[in-house]
């Protein structure tokens, strides 16, 4: 339940940057606790090899990183999730960045929680960013890597 708390307490944050922030130039694995269970560890080295690729790639990314069966926003599946990116990230100035902050196992899943940065840019060229909370839903797979199924955030 603290998740549901996290989501109805969500700070967005909106001004003018040229950069992204101090802590989304660092690394997003230099995030991860040692401290973390070694499961939670795992998944937020997913969320971080997801959150790099989805910057270098855009929507290919959050292919990469989805499940088969993934549930996002109303699209449902790899093929629906990726003409939902590719419309994203086809705007102009659009940016995402976000790491783990924690996570919690619940069998066979992991939930992550972090911080993301969003950098939008208007039509008269006004660059707006945004932050905020999410959490991802990541499935173990058989293969022991975590594919996620359901991402939120705001």
């Amino acid at each position: 339940m603290r998740f549901a708390a996290l989501l109805l307490t969500v700070c967005c944050v909106a001004g003018s940057a040229l950069a992204q922030s101090k802590d989304f130039q660092e690394p997003c694995a230099s995030h991860i606790q040692s401290a973390w269970p070694e499961e939670v560890r795992k998944a937020a080295l997913a969320d971080c090899n997801f959150s790099e690729e989805a910057h270098k790639t855009g929507a290919a990314g959050w292919v990469n990183a989805a499940a088969e069966d993934v549930a996002i926003r109303g699209v449902n599946g790899r093929e629906q999730l990726r003409a939902l990116f590719e419309k994203v990230y086809g705007k102009k100035g659009f940016q995402l960045l976000w790491y783990p902050t924690g996570g919690s196992v619940f069998g066979n899943y992991v939930v992550t929680t972090g911080n993301y940065e969003r950098h939008v840019v208007d039509e008269s060229s006004k660059e707006t960013v945004t932050h905020g909370y999410y959490v991802t839903m990541w499935k173990k797979q058989k293969d022991g890597r975590y594919l996620f199924v359901w991402d939120d955030g705001e």
